[in-house]
């Protein structure tokens, strides 16, 4: 029986990298089309690779921490410097780490390729194919979420304790684990959840303080570089809500948060099921509930620590375990028409929190925003050529934004 089961994990797990590879060769090949279409330059040099974010890590990998490189967590530019390698090999080092925790996250979940292929198509995975943290975080968190799904304390363990060297985002982790405690009423495992959850990312975050202090020899070098260099403290946001990079970036900043507002309604909407009913898929199930909890914590904490600005939201959405496994039950869940149109207006009065009423030209952005997000509700319409053809629609749709946002960063334009 164990063998059969090896068995069929293995095959599912190839089957899986496969088509991974395949869904990322086909989007390279058109990014090479594109560029060759454009005469975009420059392409694919190594400092395309470093802009941004890419270019901080480098530096502090080249010159240790100082000034506001601190905001930067040590795990990836350590992981860089222990590994010797340069830009090209660390770059290509994100990508088959993300393949492979793609693929073991894909089988222990149990996605289907269609799912998978819709996950993979999301703009913000640019970030695992360059020298970004973003693929270490998915790995870390992957184990997590397994952990979590296993009932593998040991595994919660090792990932929460990488996860908390990797992203300070990972101190949102704190409040859902409370949350999760509080909402599941599990009064017999406190103890354990604070041992194997909690303790790590306390540990992670002292390792991450002492290492900062052996550069800057200051102990709080990372709470006043992000408060002095970049801005980031408690406040009530201003509205607007804006993002960096225009307002193609801020859409797409803007979805992300939707998708935090959203998965904040259906946490409040499980909690009142489970109370009323007893039972609730969601609330039952705590891999789902730490990712759906994820989602709707960051998209809050970036809201008010970054005074309206979003910068950043899309790929610490959806460049995520947590919003693989969070999509996967969306796309689950078929719909009423009377939802479809509440939804729908629901979308666009949200869009007038980013001034979508300012000018024609915005109202139609937004508007059309709005009819492609419906598109990804009717990828599980009860009919199945409307299924198809709203899943081919948003499929589609996303490559192309996928390949745009890549050929634009590369290009020196902010994406996140």
């Amino acid at each position: 029986m164990n063998n059969s089961t090896n068995h069929s994990f293995t095959s599912r797990f190839l089957r899986n990298i496969f088509f991974v590879l395949i869904y990322f060769t086909g989007a390279f090949i058109l990014l090479m089309i594109l560029s060759q279409v454009t005469k975009n330059e420059p392409f694919f040099y190594e400092n395309s690779l470093l802009n941004w974010d890419a270019n901080q890590y480098y530096r502090i990998v080249h010159e240790g921490y100082n000034g506001y490189r601190v905001a930067f967590f040590p795990f990836f530019p350590f992981l860089w410097k222990v590994l010797g390698c340069g830009i090209y090999a660390m770059t290509f080092f994100n990508a088959l780490l993300f393949i492979i925790s793609c693929a073991i996250l894909t089988t222990v979940f149990n996605f289907s390729a269609k799912e998978l292929f819709l996950m993979l198509s999301f703009p913000s995975l640019i970030f695992m194919f360059l020298p970004y943290t973003e693929a270490l975080f998915f790995f870390s968190s992957m184990v997590v979420l397994i952990g979590m799904k296993k009932n593998w304390n040991w595994v919660v363990f090792v990932g929460m304790l990488l996860a908390s060297c990797t992203r300070p985002v990972v101190y949102v982790f704190i409040p859902i684990i409370v949350l999760i405690l509080l909402i599941r009423n599990d009064k017999h495992s406190i103890l354990q959840k604070l041992g194997f959850y909690i303790l790590p990312i306390l540990l992670g975050l002292i390792l991450v303080i002492y290492l900062q202090y052996t550069n800057t020899h200051d102990w709080f070098a990372f709470f006043h570089s992000q408060k002095a260099g970049w801005n980031n403290y408690i406040r009530l946001p201003k509205l607007h809500l804006t993002s960096w990079g225009g307002d193609d970036i801020a859409r797409l900043d803007g979805t992300a948060f939707l998708v935090g507002i959203m998965a904040t309604v259906a946490i409040g909407y499980s909690f009142v099921e489970s109370k009323r009913t007893g039972k609730s898929e969601l609330i039952n199930q705590e891999a789902i509930l730490f990712s759906v909890l994820y989602l709707a914590g960051i998209s809050w904490l970036i809201l008010f620590t970054r005074g309206g600005s979003l910068f950043s939201l899309n790929r610490f959405v959806f460049a995520t375990p947590f919003f693989f496994v969070a999509i996967s039950c969306l796309l689950k869940k078929t719909w009423e028409a009377r939802e479809y149109v509440l939804i729908f207006i629901g979308i666009n009065a949200f869009w007038l929190l980013f001034g979508s009423y300012v000018h024609i030209q915005e109202v139609l952005k937004y508007f059309v925003l709005s009819i492609y997000m419906i598109f990804f509700l009717f990828i599980s319409h009860r009919n199945k050529y409307i299924a198809l053809g709203a899943y081919l629609i948003c499929l589609i749709g996303n490559i192309t934004l996928q390949v745009y946002c890549y050929q634009y960063f590369l290009n020196g334009g902010w994406i996140g």
